[in-house]
């Protein structure tokens, strides 16, 4: 079975805790896409120093951090920290599996990326940024994104924005961050009906990140990522 390499670094967190660190090179970041088109549900977790000293508490936050497909350094403080832990070029590589259905499509980058990721400097991941790889590879794959969070006026603008920027990408649904407890059914039936690729979660979601662990299970072979502010930086806010 083929799979993915990415370079991971655990950090010490606190007197007793650990958390793993992913270093996925651009090109990875694309080749996951249609390697978790396989059934299951996938999260991608954004942190920084704040996050981590969250993530030493053992609780509900910490298990999600723990068990995501990937833990992104947001800030450029953090991922010099991991860096600095013992030589810079000595990396765990942990292997991603990839389904026997994308081994013919996937096996077509492997060896090049194997070739491109060697040596190469690591660093910290915009959430923006990586969230356009993720949705220009979609595009081309005629994917498709749901939208949570937000008030109306930006999710409105987002959608435009995303509309206009990956025409071929579909948007398969939207909902504002603080929906009503009466509206949470309605939605979770066209998080299933949709199936979408990708599940965006910004501001004003009741419970921030930790949404996206206690839905997961409404939906399928969906790749979820939060960030508070990327709606409203997807709507053009400053």
């Amino acid at each position: 079975m083929a799979t993915v390499q990415i370079r991971t670094k655990t950090i010490r967190n606190g007197t007793s805790s650990k958390v793993r660190l992913d270093f996925p090179t651009e090109r990875q970041l694309g080749l996951l896409v249609p390697a978790w088109t396989d059934g299951k549900n996938h999260q991608i977790c954004f942190v920084d120093e704040k996050c981590l000293a969250r993530a030493a508490r053992a609780g509900e936050y910490a298990s999600m951090i723990a068990s995501a497909d990937l833990v992104l350094p947001k800030t450029p403080s953090l991922a010099k920290k991991a860096t600095e832990m013992g030589s810079c070029d000595v990396f765990e590589l942990r292997e991603v599996s990839i389904p026997p259905t994308q081994e013919a499509y996937l096996s077509l980058f492997l060896e090049d990326e194997e070739e491109s990721s060697a040596g190469s400097e690591v660093g910290c991941y915009n959430p923006l940024h990586t969230l356009n790889i993720l949705m220009s590879i979609l595009e081309q794959r005629n994917g498709s994104v749901f939208l949570l969070g937000g008030a109306v006026a930006k999710l409105q603008r987002t959608e435009l924005n995303l509309r206009s920027t990956f025409p071929r990408l579909r948007l398969v649904g939207r909902s504002i961050g603080n929906y009503l407890p009466q509206q949470e059914a309605p939605l979770m039936t066209a998080l299933q009906k949709t199936a979408p690729d990708l599940i965006i979660v910004g501001s004003l979601v009741e419970g921030g990140e930790l949404w996206i662990p206690r839905h997961m299970n409404f939906t399928r072979s969906g790749i979820f990522v939060f960030d508070d502010s990327i709606l409203e930086v997807l709507a053009g806010s400053n």
